[in-house]
């Protein structure tokens, strides 16, 4: 195919993932609004029950973390967008599909998990951006809310492994290796969200390198498929 008829191509798919996601993919965000307001009433409560000096003495020597139910927002939307994605791309043996469209098997895999890392991108932009109005909204000072936001650095990579996860579990034929994904991702997820106060992984750009081979994993389900029905 020449370049044009490739970007017919890319266009029709990237309509094809808008068509799939576009009633549902507010539901994250929706809960995301719900989950910062209660990170919002939680601080306001011990304001108000004990006074803000009570709640920057609980932030600075304890480190009590008020928005844990954030990493649940971003590995649920991981889940929740792969789920999306490609529930109804591998439904009845469509995914072969993939392998018998004019163009590489992996221009359209490539642009299927570009849209969906982008909306987890999105939603992680959102709890980060909302986070940090709910700590001005308390005056906290840079240096404490900094080490805060950075707190949720490794949840963002958590929701991408879960992201990728889910797409090799739903595309995946084999029952045990379904679990296997299962299994790993589960570990991994574990891993990346074990908090023991703020900012707790110092070397994050280790961690996010280690969570690339995920990207991996939806085209090599993909490819086992293929081959259980060559």
């Amino acid at each position: 195919m020449n370049r044009v008829d490739t970007k017919k191509m890319l266009s029709a798919i990237l309509l094809k993932e808008w068509v799939k996601l576009r009633l549902l993919v507010w539901v994250p965000f929706l809960v995301l609004l719900a989950v910062l307001i209660d990170t919002h009433m939680r601080y306001k409560g011990v304001v108000a029950s004990h006074g803000a000096s009570a709640l920057w003495l609980d932030l600075i020597y304890k480190q009590s973390i008020y928005f844990m139910k954030l990493k649940w927002v971003l590995i649920g939307g991981g889940i929740w967008f792969a789920s999306l994605q490609f529930l109804p791309e591998c439904s009845n043996k469509r995914l072969r599909l993939l392998f018998h469209i004019p163009v590489a098997h992996q221009v359209p895999m490539c642009a299927m998990l570009f849209v969906g890392i982008g909306m987890m991108a999105v939603l992680f932009l959102g709890a980060y951006i909302g986070l940090a109005g709910v700590f001005s909204l308390y005056y906290f000072p840079k240096e404490l809310s900094s080490m805060m936001l950075q707190t949720t650095l490794p949840w963002a990579l958590a929701g991408f492994v879960a992201y990728c996860a889910t797409a090799a579990v739903i595309a995946q034929a084999s029952v045990y290796k379904k679990l296997a994904f299962v299994f790993l991702g589960y570990v991994y997820v574990g891993f990346l969200t074990e908090t023991n106060g703020f900012n707790a992984f110092n070397d994050l750009g280790l961690y996010a390198l280690s969570t690339l081979p995920w990207l991996f994993v939806f085209e090599a389900a993909a490819l086992g498929v293929k081959e259980s029905y060559a």
